[in-house]
């Protein structure tokens, strides 16, 4: 069933994706038979809405009763007309691991920068032998839909921590506050493929405060007082409890952030876009302009790793600049680029969440575009129905 499957994708993609140029027509063909390689790996499943998915297939199979795909061979008349391929594929599917699913570890880290954070809490209570306890945590919040996702980090970091799932918010988290752990296991990994967003200010800075704790300074008055100096820099800072109950204690000066030399790992690239990017369709009302973006959007003190970003991408695309609410962002529009430097490096270097289903999606419509389908009113209402899929969780 697996290669007929396979088939049938394989087929709507020369129905859709022919292009004038026979040199097109084989790169972009070549690029997307990897695509069908990601939804046969992860076991896409079509639902009704996407039936117009192989709405040319029954054309291509009565003219084509033997079809060469590559250097393989298939004879189309036996099984196809009763295969129902709507149970084999799906685009709607929110993560392609399993819990077995081992992550690269510059993924790891590029997934964090966007994903994670480096806490510190301190609390009261009467029971502790200053009235506060100190804990430091790792965590990685996402919607409850990607908890697979979640299961495979914590399956990378060798099954420490605990998920916790909040159903009436729908969310999920990861989370390691074991001591043990995040000095063994968190720290070692991080330290070895570092974070390259601002993030990895915080991380030095929980760092520290770590430090503080293994050698018990947390459970003198000094070692929590330079907790909560450190801490005040780390993230949203200090509570409103802390700064009134410590009003004497002098906030540190956040480092600057000073943007690493070394080139990014093409892997943390793709981690780092399956947290903070977009696949964008945007419609222009009352006309067939379909334009297609690639975004990163991030605070405006993160511009030097959207320059760095840039680079990595051979400095295609523009930085611009939302001035109200301190964000930029990097946004790719050009087709050409898109197709010979996004979607290639995302089939390289794939996404596993959710956002992987966003990419197989986005890359359909953009070569719906190639192919100028949007200038008929059935490619159109094709690229429509796409782009309704984007972002949904069922």
């Amino acid at each position: 069933m697996k290669g007929i499957k396979s088939l049938v994708f394989k087929l709507w993609l020369r129905a859709y994706y022919k292009t004038k140029s026979n040199s097109n027509y084989n790169k972009t063909f070549q690029n997307l038979c990897k695509i069908n390689k990601l939804l046969t790996k992860t076991n896409f499943k079509l639902n009704n809405k996407n039936k117009f998915l192989i709405s040319n297939l029954s054309n291509i199979v009565s003219n084509n009763n033997n079809v060469k795909l590559g250097n393989k061979s298939y004879h189309t008349s036996s099984n196809i007309s009763n295969l129902n391929p709507f149970k084999q594929l799906s685009f709607r599917s929110f993560t392609s691991l399993s819990t077995q699913s081992i992550i690269n570890s510059w993924f790891i880290s590029g997934f964090s920068d966007a994903e994670g954070s480096f806490q510190i809490l301190i609390r009261k209570g009467l029971r502790y032998k200053l009235c506060w306890s100190t804990i430091a945590k790792f965590r990685i919040g996402l919607h409850v839909k990607d908890l697979e996702l979640l299961k495979s980090i914590q399956l990378f970091f060798n099954g420490i921590g605990q998920l916790e799932v909040i159903s009436t918010r729908e969310l999920a988290y990861f989370e390691v506050t074991k001591l043990d752990d995040l000095i063994n296991i968190i720290i070692p990994h991080f330290d070895k493929y570092p974070l390259q967003s601002a993030k990895s200010i915080d991380y030095l800075l929980w760092k520290q405060c770590i430090n503080l704790m293994i050698t018990k300074e947390h459970l003198t008055q000094s070692g929590l007082q330079q907790i909560i100096s450190i801490k005040s820099a780390i993230n949203w800072g200090n509570s409103e409890l802390l700064m009134n109950t410590f009003s004497n204690i002098k906030p540190i000066e956040r480092p600057p952030y000073i943007i690493s030399e070394v080139p990014l790992n093409p892997h943390w690239v793709s981690g780092f876009c399956e947290g903070d990017s977009s696949f964008s369709i945007y419609l222009r009302p009352n006309t067939n302009e379909v334009q297609v973006s690639f975004i990163i959007y991030l605070n405006e003190r993160e511009e030097p790793l959207l320059i760095k970003i840039q680079s990595f991408f051979y400095g295609i695309g523009s930085i611009n600049y939302y001035n109200k609410n301190s964000a930029c962002y990097y946004k790719i529009s050009n087709k050409k680029q898109l197709n010979d430097i996004i979607m290639p490096h995302f089939i390289t270097y794939e996404l596993v969440g959710n956002k992987k289903s966003n990419f197989l999606i986005w890359s359909q419509i953009l070569c719906l575009t190639n192919k100028k389908a949007h200038l008929t009113t059935e490619g159109l209402d094709k690229i429509k129905f796409l782009k309704d899929q984007l972002n949904k969780w069922n």
